[in-house]
C-alpha cells in the first residue's frame, strides 16, 4: 500500500512537473510572439518614416527645380525687360530730337522773315536814292510789297498749322498715355496648377526721377517693390537698422513701409515691402504727393512725382 502510495505520488508530481513545463513553453512562446510583434511593429515604423522621409526629399526636390525653373524664367523676363526700356529710351531720344528739328524750322522760319522785311526795306532806301522817275519806283515798290506779303503770309500759314499738329500730336500722346495708364503690364503672370498659385509681378513703372516701383503677389501675399538709383546704403530688416519708405498722399494721408526681403546693398537701392489690404485702400484714396526713403547710410526726399496715380491706375493690376 505504501509503495502503491508513493507510485502515486511520484506520478502525481512527475505530471505537476509536465505541467509547469508546458506553462512555461507556453509562456516562452507567447513572449517571443510578442517580441516577434513588437518587432514587426518598429520595422513597420521605421520604414513608413524612411518611406515619409523619402517622399519629403522628393517634394523639395520638385520645389527646388520648380524655384530654379522661377528663376530663369524670371531672369529671361528681366533680359527682355531692359531690352524694352533700351527701345522706349530710343524712341523717346528720337521724339525728342524730332522736337528739337522742328523748333530749329521754326526758328529759320522766323529768321527768314525778318531777313525779308529788313532786306526790303534796305531796297526801299536804295530806291528812294536813286533818280528814276516816282513811278517806277512805287511799281518796283509795289510788286515787291507784294511778293514780301506773299511770302509772309505763306509763313503765318506755316505758324497757324503748326500749333494745330501739336495739339493733335499732344491729343495723340494723351490717348497714348491714357492707355498705358489703364492696361496692366507685366513681367510674370503665371498659374502654377501643381501648387495652386497665381504669381503676378508688373513692370517697372516711372515714379520720379530715378524711381520705379512694381507691384508682385504670390497667392494672397502681396508686395510691392521700389528701386532708387541712388546709393542709400543697404535695405536692410534688421531691428536697429530697418529701412523704411514714407509715402504721402495728396489728400495728406500717409502709408510706410517697412523692408521685409533679404538685406540687399549696392549702387541701387532695392526696396521690398509687404502691401496690406489696407495699405491699398489708402493708397488708391489719393494720388502721390511725397515720397520719402530711408536705407542703413542715407535718406532721399523726393517731391516732384511724374506718376501721382500710381497706385490708382495699377494696384487693380494684382487684385
Amino acid at each position: 500500500l505504501e509503495l502503491q502510495k508513493q507510485k502515486e505520488a511520484e506520478e502525481k508530481a512527475a505530471l505537476e512537473a509536465k505541467r509547469k513545463l508546458e506553462l512555461q513553453k507556453q509562456k516562452e512562446a507567447e513572449e517571443k510572439a510578442a517580441l516577434e510583434a513588437k518587432r514587426k511593429l518598429e520595422f513597420q515604423k521605421q520604414k513608413e518614416a524612411e518611406e515619409k522621409a523619402a517622399l519629403e526629399a522628393k517634394r523639395k526636390l520638385e520645389f527646388q527645380k520648380q524655384k530654379e525653373a522661377e528663376d530663369k524664367a524670371t531672369t529671361k523676363l528681366e533680359s527682355k525687360k531692359v531690352l524694352e526700356i533700351k527701345k522706349r529710351r530710343e524712341s523717346a531720344i528720337k521724339a525728342e530730337r524730332a522736337v528739337i528739328s522742328q523748333q530749329i524750322k521754326q526758328a529759320n522760319i522766323n529768321d527768314s522773315i525778318a531777313k525779308a522785311r529788313k532786306k526790303e526795306a534796305q531796297k526801299l532806301i536804295e530806291l528812294k536814292k536813286q533818280n528814276d522817275s516816282i513811278a517806277k519806283i512805287i511799281e518796283k515798290e509795289r510788286k515787291e510789297l507784294e511778293a514780301l506779303r506773299r511770302t509772309t503770309a505763306l509763313a503765318q500759314n506755316a505758324l497757324n498749322a503748326q500749333p494745330e499738329e501739336e495739339m493733335n500730336a499732344e491729343a495723340m500722346a494723351l490717348a497714348e498715355r491714357m492707355k498705358y495708364r489703364n492696361e496692366c503690364h507685366y513681367q510674370i503672370n503665371d498659374y502654377d496648377r501643381f501648387y495652386n498659385i497665381t504669381t503676378k509681378r508688373t513692370e517697372e513703372y516711372s515714379i520720379s526721377n530715378k524711381l520705379t516701383a512694381e507691384l508682385y503677389q504670390q497667392g494672397v501675399k502681396s508686395n510691392v517693390f521700389f528701386n532708387l538709383s541712388e546709393d542709400l546704403g543697404c535695405a536692410s530688416y534688421l531691428p536697429n537698422q530697418r529701412s523704411s519708405l514714407k509715402i504721402t498722399l495728396e489728400n495728406n494721408r500717409t502709408v510706410t513701409f517697412y523692408h521685409s526681403w533679404d538685406i540687399e546693398c549696392g549702387d541701387v537701392f532695392h526696396f521690398k515691402a509687404i502691401l496690406t489690404n489696407d495699405q491699398k485702400s489708402v493708397l488708391k484714396s489719393s494720388p502721390i504727393k511725397s515720397i520719402v526713403l530711408r536705407g542703413t547710410k542715407g535718406t532721399k526726399d523726393i517731391n516732384f512725382i511724374e506718376y501721382k496715380e500710381f497706385f490708382m491706375d495699377k494696384l487693380k493690376c494684382i487684385d
